[in-house]
């Protein structure tokens, strides 16, 4: 479970149809999977929280709009263990190895592989 200045900005960040606990499964998936390359678990959980656009300031539109796209592709994943899978299998090690929030380029393929991201890479 996220720490409680995340909960309350994911709990803020929600588009419609999207569900607390799969935000939060996201969150704490990135924040797991960063760990080998982080010591400080609260950071890597900040990063993640940025990078899956919980309400921080200063990120452009388009990667907002992207990144809740993507986020609502894995509905269910708090319940699901294949869809929790298959989002692990999305995350690309610049998404691992960036050290800070304000260290992220705003592209969001950058840091996930998924097809909504990929069509946009071919035009």
């Amino acid at each position: 479970m996220p720490s409680a200045d995340i909960v309350s900005q994911i709990e803020k960040s929600l588009v419609d149809g999207e569900r607390y606990r799969d935000f939060a499964s996201m969150v704490d998936t990135l924040a797991a999977l960063r760990s080998p390359y982080h010591d400080d678990y609260v950071l890597s959980e900040r990063v993640g929280a940025f990078l899956l656009c919980v309400l921080f300031p200063d990120k452009p539109d388009s990667y907002t709009d992207e990144i809740r796209r993507f986020r609502v592709a894995f509905e269910g994943i708090a319940d699901n263990p294949s869809t929790a899978a298959r989002f692990a299998n999305t995350v690309r090690p610049a998404a691992l190895l960036v050290p800070t929030p304000e260290e992220i380029y705003w592209d969001a393929p950058l840091y996930f592989s998924h097809e909504t991201f990929e069509r946009r890479m071919r035009r």
